[in-house]
């Protein structure tokens, strides 16, 4: 019997099969029965394998192999190719679609006629549709699967039928197989879990399901003597609380045969037991308020690490030590972080999803209170980790040549025990690029971190290398009052660099999202922030830095650029000896400086020292404001800005003048003025929804806490916005926890306090019907269109993305995501990573999966080889103006 077991995890294991050899039907070979053959619960298809030669399917002896979820061969003995295939029958014309995602080539034929074929070097989920037509009668439906160049090939099939619903609908698939039962037991999957119950309990709990389907036939799962009958789509259950020794005893047997469980056991129970301790102490509130993140993400922490098998003892036995001193001091009344020194892991809960995010921090020992510290940020990059880079930073490099991992180094790395700085790694989310939600995790760790200590506002510097360089100057630029200077090693900082944006088929609004995007368009704000760019010889393209370097210098700013003959790696010879300390410590932010710059693209990020832009006048232009003190006013020149206030000028009295555009107005602080006709006049500009936290573009969302809700009204549409939903939720790299809930299911304190993502058309998301008349795209039902301004648009695959104020609670945004069908909705999936805020689509937006831009995006043939462009368009795309009424 082949089964899987995925001790303490709820994500079915990826199988890896051994190879059969082709094998030819001998003359007195028991005759081949035929089973039919059913998909998941969500569609997707175990696959099954004919024995063929390779060059052609042999129809005549067919065996057939089926794994849970994907095949995964990468041990396979390396062949051209293989085929898989069913037998179909429809009972009348239809219509299949499937979504297909590979590693290597794939072709689909029916009745040996070439439906599609498809390549790709990297494997994306569901990252291809394939319609298949079916006319009334007998097909046979086969795959050619190609190894791709490196590694083995892998495939993964969804079968949707013609409304878009998982299976295969009214048609009928089979495959002839020596041997059905052991075609049903191949498709089995056994995943146990252990966790905590509501009543903090460990518990151990298997499941017994056919997550990617198999035979029409029912099986029987026996617990402990009693049996539960199940097939594809359904599952046997059976939970257990879990003994304090030896191991749970669920008397599982399937097909006759005992199936042993507990594995892992031993390592799980103890950890859930500390984890349990902990959370107990938290609902008892016991935990003082200063203590509550770092001990909340050490119970999460345990939990995750048995949810997801961590094979790092050392680290599971780390998070139960801690947890039995966190526990001891607790209970003896202290508060175990209200006064930390030297290294610590700390913890803060963040408003986006409630979760507890943990940033290494390090408190010189000498710190006592009575006195402001300064405090640097280091940031780690996009294959590395908080705990690794905080160590470089002080020049505790990991010992790659004798084997430690970025991992390894990051948890039980030497730990800084000197230093003349307070220092905060975030772990901002994982590979977020310091973006969204990743710039937010920053900005809540500092905040986390001046709450507890005296820190110098004056004194506050951010560092880090590679991913983490572009974050150390993409934050700054963005918060100019912030920061006392800046060091970006390795970094990325124009984004026209990139090979797949470089390109004419870029819009002009691409163009403005590129350079919103880049951090020399954003170096006019730079004007009191001293930076490093380091970048070695060997780092190609240059250009990723010397451009930053270019723009500071033309501007008169302070900037030390290095390039050392060396790799990407350039943090480990520039924090040597705690060399970062040393250069940090020459620059102090000016608290009141007399000239202000400031330079935005966004409602988030409007405000440097004394200057605030009010009113931005275009959402598609930078609004720029250069305010100087001189002559005993404020002289100001400004572009696309409709209002400003001005608080507190330096050396002015409360009452002082400003000139603007060849007028003076004068008043006291804080002096406010806006456009109106055409004239600068005294008063505040009126508020208008663009404002952070509603306003586009839309990947601003990410911000802010969101819920995900998906449209269940129409259950055509019901599978696919379920897709959507959960890949918009779990960005690739991004370590988040966002609530999915199906319309139904949507709270009052959900409308009221969160960003709603609704996934689904009006007449299929309940939300999106409830508002449609008061939200800037509109959906007529006559013809499934989707409208924005006088222009109208329908069609197959036609879908929009777009944000807007919430109809109701208009301090937040509702974020659309719907097609007028099913498949409009999915295309979603596919968009690029700039946005702004509104999108129509159809299907060529799938060449713009995974890439920066729609108009630059470039082939994926199956090579990092970017130098044609493809067929990639939008509908439409562009900004709402200023009262989001449409364009």
């Amino acid at each position: 019997m082949r089964s899987s077991t995925a001790l303490g995890s709820l994500i079915p294991l990826l199988l890896a099969s051994t190879v059969s050899q082709p094998v030819r039907a001998q003359d007195d070979a028991p005759a081949a029965e035929s089973v039919r053959v059913l998909t998941g619960a969500e569609g997707v298809l175990g696959t099954w394998r004919l024995l063929g030669d390779g060059a052609a399917p042999d129809w005549t002896a067919v065996g057939a192999h089926a794994s849970p979820d994907t095949l995964d061969p990468s041990d396979w003995t390396r062949a051209d190719a293989t085929w898989i295939g069913l037998d179909l029958r429809a009972p009348a014309a239809t219509t299949l679609h499937l979504l297909v995602g590979l590693h290597g080539s794939v072709e689909v034929q029916l009745d040996g006629r070439t439906l599609g074929r498809h390549e790709r070097w990297r494997f994306r989920d569901d990252d291809r549709l394939v319609t298949v037509p079916l006319p009334a009668g007998p097909h046979r439906l086969a795959l050619r699967v190609g190894a791709p160049e490196e590694g083995g090939w892998r495939l993964k099939l969804r079968v949707l039928d013609a409304q878009h619903r998982a299976g295969f609908g009214t048609a009928t698939a089979t495959v002839s197989t020596l041997d059905a039962a052991g075609l049903a037991r191949a498709a089995m999957q056994v995943e146990e879990t252990h966790t905590l119950d509501a009543a903090l309990e460990s518990v151990s709990t298997v499941r017994v399901s056919f997550p990617a389907g198999g035979v029409d036939r029912p099986s029987t799962a026996t617990f402990a003597g009693s049996d539960q009958t199940f097939s594809p789509g359904v599952e046997a259950v059976h939970t257990l609380p879990m003994p304090t020794r030896g191991t749970p005893d669920h008397g599982l047997v399937l097909a006759g045969e005992p199936v042993r469980t507990g594995a892992l056991i031993s390592l799980d129970r103890p950890l859930l037991a500390a984890a349990a301790s902990l959370l107990q102490r938290l609902r008892d509130g016991q935990v003082p308020e200063a203590s509550v993140a770092p001990v909340q993400w050490r119970a999460e922490e345990m939990l995750r690490a048995v949810r997801e098998q961590e094979p790092d003892r050392a680290w599971r036995d780390l998070l139960r030590q801690e947890a039995r001193t966190l526990v001891r001091e607790l209970d003896r009344g202290r508060d175990p972080f209200g006064a930390p020194r030297g290294y610590v892991r700390m913890a803060h809960v963040s408003r986006l999803d409630g979760t507890a995010q943990p940033y290494e921090l390090f408190v010189p020992p000498a710190y006592r209170g009575r006195r402001d510290w300064p405090l640097v940020i280091t940031l780690h990059g996009f294959k590395g980790n908080a705990g690794d880079y905080f160590r470089n930073t002080f020049g505790l490099a990991r010992d790659w040549r004798g084997g430690e991992t970025l991992d390894a180094h990051g948890r039980h790395g030497t730990a800084p025990t000197a230093g003349p700085m307070f220092v905060i790694a975030p772990q901002a989310r994982g590979q977020s690029m310091y973006r969204t939600m990743g710039e937010q995790d920053v900005l809540e760790a500092l905040a986390d971190v001046r709450a507890r200590f005296r820190i110098d506002p004056r004194r506050i510097y951010i560092t880090g290398g590679s991913m983490g360089g572009t974050g150390a100057v993409f934050l700054p630029v963005r918060h100019p009052d912030l920061f006392a200077a800046s060091a970006g090693l390795a970094g990325y900082h124009d984004q026209r660099v990139r090979q797949d944006t470089h390109h004419e088929g870029l819009t002009d609004v691409e163009r403005f999202l590129q350079a919103r995007r880049s951090d020399v368009d954003w170096t006019f704000n730079a004007n009191h922030l001293p930076m490093l760019l380091v970048r070695g010889t060997r780092d190609r393209p240059l250009a990723w830095t010397r451009t930053e370097v270019e723009r500071m210098r033309a501007l008169g700013y302070e900037v030390e650029h290095r390039e050392p003959a060396l790799g990407h790696n350039v943090w480990t010879e520039t924090y040597a000896g705690g060399a970062i300390f040393e250069w940090f410590e020459r620059h102090r932010l000016p608290t009141a400086p007399r000239h202000v710059r400031l330079r935005t693209a966004r409602e988030r990020t409007l405000r440097s020292h004394w200057v605030r832009i009010d009113a931005r006048s275009a959402s598609d232009q930078f609004s720029q404001v250069d305010a100087v003190v001189r002559d005993g006013g404020v002289h100001v020149t400004a572009e696309h800005v409709d209002g400003l206030t001005f608080e507190a000028p330096p050396t002015l009295p409360d009452s002082f003048a400003v000139s603007i555009d060849g007028q003076t107005l004068e008043g006291p602080s804080p002096l406010s003025i806006r456009r109106r006709d055409g004239r600068w006049v005294l008063g505040q500009a009126p508020r208008t929804a663009k404002r952070a936290g509603v306003s586009g573009p839309i990947y601003d969302v990410f911000h802010e806490r969101l819920v995900f809700v998906v449209g269940t009204s129409d259950p055509d549409h019901t599978l696919l916005n379920r897709l959507t939903a959960h890949e918009w939720a779990h960005p690739k790299g991004v370590d988040v926890s966002y609530p999915i809930v199906d319309d139904v299911d949507v709270t009052p304190e959900m409308i009221a306090n969160a960003t709603l993502v609704l996934v689904g058309p009006p007449w299929s998301n309940r939300l999106v019907a409830r508002w449609r008349e008061q939200l800037p795209v509109r959906f007529e039902w006559d013809g499934h269109r989707v409208c924005v301004g006088t222009d109208s648009h329908a069609g197959p695959q036609t879908g929009t993305v777009f944000v807007a104020p919430n109809p109701d609670y208009p301090d937040h945004a509702v974020l659309v995501v719907a097609g007028t069908e099913p498949l409009g909705t999915w295309r979603a999936r596919f968009l690029p990573e700039i946005l702004a805020d509104y999108v129509v689509f159809d299907a060529r937006v799938e060449n713009a999966r995974g890439q920066w831009s729609c108009g630059g995006a470039r082939r994926d043939d199956g090579s990092p080889n970017f130098a044609e462009p493809v067929d990639c368009a939008y509908r439409a795309h562009g900004f709402f103006d200023q009262d989001w009424s449409v364009p």
